[in-house]
């Protein structure tokens, strides 16, 4: 009976010490901070190649290095040896400046963007609110939702996180109220408030406070 005590003691002990420790957290957390030091890399990379040919990469090759058959080739030298892919296996998603009309896609984009799905659902670099408001990131060619991506990085002169437009959404800008879009594909309007979308759908994900040339400004 001693010995059956001290067994189902240790027993208890063994499990409360499992649950303390949370094997499924901590393998998370480890696969989380290979995400985030990958997608640093992938940002050195970005700006390496930005300051060798004044451009970041044409879509051609982004849509290359968003191949799952891509994941550690060398597909992006000299800037790096071997291209990173999270512990799944999965790519990270890449997006560069794009024109919302296409064909032909821009020649020398000027900004880029690169997301992953971390598991921490709590993590401190996904913005508060994740799952309301924005419903799309990225740009006009490499389009991400929600339940796709929840972290990332950009150039200088972007945040990861502004809102993108699906490719629905369509070219130039219209009013479906009080608000002041020009109908006209790239002219420039003047826009006011949230009653400005791209093109004729108004759908909510085509619904942005300005459009400039065909790009959401917001």
């Amino acid at each position: 009976m001693e010995l059956l005590l001290v067994i189902t003691i240790m027993i208890i002990l063994a499990i409360s010490a499992i649950g303390a420790i949370n094997p499924i957290a901590q393998v998370n957390k480890g696969n989380d901070a290979k995400r985030k030091k990958d997608m640093g890399r992938i940002k050195i990379a970005m700006e390496d190649y930005y300051n060798d040919k004044g451009c970041y990469p044409g879509q051609v090759l982004i849509d290359t290095l968003n191949e799952a058959n891509s994941c550690g080739k060398n597909v992006f030298t000299p800037w790096l040896a071997s291209w990173p892919c999270d512990s799944q296996g999965k790519p990270y998603g890449l997006a560069v400046e794009a024109a919302i009309n296409p064909p032909p896609p821009l020649s020398c984009p000027k900004w880029f963007k690169v997301f992953t799905k971390l598991d921490n659902k709590k993590d401190a670099g996904i913005p508060q609110g994740w799952t309301t408001g924005i419903e799309y990131v990225g740009s006009f060619a490499n389009v991400y939702s929600h339940s796709q991506v929840n972290y990332g990085m950009s150039s200088t002169n972007v945040r990861w996180d502004e809102k993108a437009a699906p490719s629905g959404c369509g070219p130039g800008c219209s009013s479906h109220g009080s608000g002041d879009c020009n109908t006209a594909d790239g002219i420039p309007p003047s826009c006011s408030g949230d009653d400005c979308y791209l093109g004729s759908n108004c759908a909510s994900e085509c619904q942005f406070t300005c459009c400039n040339d065909g790009h959401p400004c917001d």
